[in-house]
């Protein structure tokens, strides 16, 4: 450094003037949750515990994101994998079998320039949701309607009656959709509620689905405990645990000559049907 830059750095000092602080990484949207997975083709199921971030980001590169378990059990900390989609590009998530984890975790991101923390809720709730039943899709190809078996509202309920104590679980359901390769495409942007008068249905918006292409269909249970009530009166009730049940969707078409063949193929069962009954009929006997 020359003596004039040198001069010019300590005048800069001397006035006050503000040093550009290290860059680190932020860390955004943590979650810890319970999820009951269903049977699907590209991840394991069963009950998990899930602890992660939708947003890990760096002006640099991200070295290591880790899950800390906040009351120092060591068996409890968990590497976070990078888990992009289109849904949450920057997400980091781990997903590990759940064996009565329980309490806060602090989702740890590292870089060139140091750290970030954030902590999470505390899980106190844990509960293995039952799968959605009575799954199907009915309509449009590329924008089929979405519907389930209605669980009883009484046992899960979306609503509370005012005044809603601490400790209240709030339910409501979600769709998802999956590529083949497990990667989240979409997700319903608002919760569906689980009350008499809403349908248990759900409408694929344009643009989800493409032809010519298998995808997985989630039907979620979430659970939401209501764990404050700020001064305002909004509810403090992050996500405690949830549910998915996976439906198989294709939106393959057959080719024009694939169609012309099985069309000729039914016309010769037709026939030779006709020509069997037509055949049994002469003869006075019934067809076989």
């Amino acid at each position: 450094m020359t003596a004039t830059r040198l001069q010019r750095g300590l005048a800069m000092l001397a006035l006050g003037a503000p040093l550009m602080a290290a860059a680190v990484p932020s860390v955004t949207g943590v979650q810890l949750f319970t999820e009951n997975v269903g049977p699907n083709p590209f991840g394991p199921s069963g009950w998990r515990l899930l602890v992660g971030a939708t947003s890990v980001t760096s002006a640099g590169t991200i070295d290591t994101v880790q899950a800390l378990h906040d009351g120092g059990n060591a068996a409890w900390n968990y590497d976070v994998p990078a888990t992009p989609s289109q849904v949450f590009p920057a997400g980091y998530f781990a997903s590990v079998p759940y064996d009565g984890q329980v309490g806060r975790w602090q989702v740890k991101a590292f870089d060139a320039s140091g750290s970030t923390s954030v902590l999470s809720h505390a899980l106190s709730d844990p509960r293995q949701l039952p799968l959605l039943q009575g799954l199907s899709a009915s309509g449009p190809l590329l924008t089929p309607t979405l519907s389930w078996t209605r669980l009883d509202p009484s046992l899960y309920p979306s609503l509370c009656v005012a005044p809603c104590a601490v400790g209240f679980d709030f339910f409501n359901y979600a769709v998802i959709v999956r590529n083949t390769a497990g990667a989240l495409l979409y997700q319903s942007p608002a919760p569906i509620q689980n009350r008499p008068e809403i349908p248990t249905q759900w409408t694929l918006p344009p643009g989800v689905l493409s032809e010519n292409n298998d995808y997985l269909i989630g039907f979620r249970l979430n659970m939401s405990e209501l764990e404050s009530i700020n001064p305002n009166g909004t509810f403090v009730s992050p996500l405690e645990n949830r549910s998915s049940a996976y439906l198989a969707y294709t939106t393959a078409v057959p080719e024009p000559g694939t169609v012309a063949m099985l069309l000729a193929g039914l016309l010769g069962l037709a026939v030779g049907a006709r020509r069997h009954l037509d055949h049994a009929a002469a003869a006075g006997g019934a067809p076989s």
